[in-house]
């Protein structure tokens, strides 16, 4: 897939320095903010039907100790479909955190937490990308056998 940073509109950004911007995945363009000052990176996966906004109580509360990078999943917010079917893959999901992650957080393991939906999308990103992962949060997860 490729990626492409961008700040404000400025492609080859460093994005771990910005507090917003835009990362091209494929046939998405996925908008993301990184909130706080800490050291430890939290990086937050939405439900379906959730945007960044989803997280503003959780941002006011951990933003003092950490950085939370927060962003919105193809067909929520302000992301967009380029190309293709509206309908997404959760491997496409996967890949978008994958690439968010690469580009917003400089360490080479983050704090990574996952609701509804989003939980099962974090959940199968951990099992891909164990070295990744320094810990995992999950809330709101249903799964059966």
């Amino acid at each position: 897939m490729e990626t492409v940073l961008a700040r404000n509109g400025e492609a080859g950004v460093e994005a771990s320095s910005a507090g917003q911007g835009e990362v091209t995945v494929g046939r998405f363009v996925i908008p993301y903010r990184v909130f706080g000052s800490g050291i430890d990176y939290i990086v937050c996966v939405n439900g379906a039907q959730q945007t960044i906004a989803s997280w503003r109580s959780f941002v006011s509360h951990f933003s003092k100790d950490y950085r939370i990078v927060t962003f919105d999943f193809p067909g929520q917010g302000r992301a967009r479909i380029l190309s293709g079917p509206l309908s997404i893959h959760i491997d496409e999901q996967i890949e978008v955190v994958h690439e968010i992650t690469r580009g917003t957080v400089p360490h080479q393991s983050f704090y990574l937490v996952g609701i509804s939906w989003g939980g099962i999308v974090a959940l199968t990103y951990a099992a891909r990308y164990p070295a990744t992962v320094d810990k995992l949060l999950l809330a709101s997860v249903a799964l059966r056998p």
